[in-house]
C-alpha cells in the first residue's frame, strides 16, 4: 500500500492524464516500423494479456498534442523493438512464456519517437532517441520501469520511470519543444527506502537552474526542504543526449 501511494503521488501532482481512444492507438502503431510496437503492448500479449489490456497500456505510453503551435496534433511515443522468447539458461528460443521452465521474454531496444503532423495530414518523424528511455529490462527486481508518457500543465512532455527493490527509485525528464525540436528542460530524482520510507527528491529547472530538494529520515521524521539557484547550462536537444548521468 505504501508503495502504491509513492507511485501515485509521485507521477500525478501536475500531470493531466491521457485521453487516447483506440482509434488513436491504432493510428500510432500503423506509423511505427515494422518489428515495433508502442512500449509494452507486446510483451503484455506474449504473457497472456489481451489485446483491451494492451491497448490501454499503449494509451499510457503515448501523447497527441500540437507540440508546435501550428494547428496539428502530433505524436510522442514510446517504442518497443518486440520482445521474443527465450530460456535464459540455454539462450535458445522457446515458444510460451513460462518462468517455471525457464522461458521468458528477452527484450530488444526502447525508443522515444516523435512524429510531426504534415500538412498533407502524414506524419514525419522529427526524433528517434534510445538515451532519453530505460529499457524494459533496466527496472530491477520491479520489472520493466516504465510508467509511461504524460504531459504536465505547462504542455511540457513527461517521461516517468520507477524501479528497484526495497530501495525503490523515480525519475522524471521533462522535454519541451522549443523553437525547432525537443529540449530537456528539467529532471526529477527520487529514492526511498520502502521498510520506513525515508527518502530524497531532487529536482532541477534547467532552464532557470532552480534546484529544489527533500528529504526524510524517515515514517515519523520530519521532511527537510531547501532550494537554491546553480548557474544554467545551454539545454540539450533530446537527439543530441548520449547518457544521462545521476543528478
Amino acid at each position: 500500500m505504501k508503495t502504491a501511494l509513492l507511485l501515485s503521488l509521485l507521477f500525478s501532482l501536475n500531470t493531466l492524464a491521457n485521453t487516447n481512444t483506440p482509434a488513436d492507438i491504432q493510428k500510432v502503431r500503423a506509423l511505427l516500423p515494422t518489428g515495433t510496437d508502442i512500449a509494452q503492448v507486446q510483451a503484455l500479449l506474449m504473457m497472456g494479456g489481451t489485446e483491451s489490456e494492451a491497448l490501454k497500456l499503449a494509451g499510457e505510453n503515448l501523447v497527441i498534442k500540437d507540440f508546435n503551435s501550428d494547428g496539428r496534433k502530433d505524436i510522442a511515443v514510446i517504442v518497443d523493438e518486440n520482445p521474443h522468447l527465450e530460456n535464459w539458461e540455454t539462450n535458445e528460443k522457446c515458444d510460451k512464456y513460462d518462468p517455471a521452465a525457464n522461458c521468458e521474454l528477452s527484450f530488444g531496444k526502447r525508443y522515444l519517437d516523435v512524429y510531426l503532423a504534415q500538412a498533407n495530414e502524414g506524419y514525419a518523424l522529427l526524433l528517434s532517441s534510445q538515451s532519453i528511455v530505460l529499457r524494459a529490462d533496466e527496472g530491477g527486481i520491479w520489472g520493466d520501469p516504465l510508467v509511461g508518457l504524460s504531459l504536465n500543465r505547462k504542455g511540457s512532455l513527461l517521461i516517468n520511470f520507477y524501479g528497484g527493490s526495497a530501495w525503490r527509485w523515480s525519475y522524471t525528464h521533462t522535454l519541451q519543444y522549443r523553437r525547432d525540436d525537443f529540449y530537456l528542460v528539467g529532471r526529477t530524482q527520487d529514492s526511498m527506502w520502502v521498510g520506513d520510507l525515508r527518502f530524497e527528491r531532487k529536482d532541477v529547472n534547467l532552464i532557470t537552474g532552480e534546484v529544489s530538494e527533500s528529504w526524510s529520515k524517515g515514517e515519523g521524521h520530519s521532511t527537510h526542504r531547501k532550494k537554491y539557484r546553480i548557474k544554467p547550462k545551454p539545454l540539450q536537444k533530446v537527439r543530441d543526449i548520449i547518457e544521462l548521468g545521476e543528478l
